[in-house]
């Protein structure tokens, strides 16, 4: 089992690389909070 960060601890590229990961298009986010909306959980 890999110890997941949080997306709150996640630097950009490693929030663009799991974007990638789960199909979530990441290449026209300008910044890391952008990025860690598309990957919250959906309310």
């Amino acid at each position: 089992m890999t110890n997941k960060k949080s997306i709150e601890d996640m630097n950009f590229q490693e929030l663009m690389d799991e974007c990638r990961d789960r199909e979530i298009p990441y290449k026209d986010a300008s910044n890391a909070d952008e990025l860690r909306k598309r990957l919250a959980p959906k309310k």
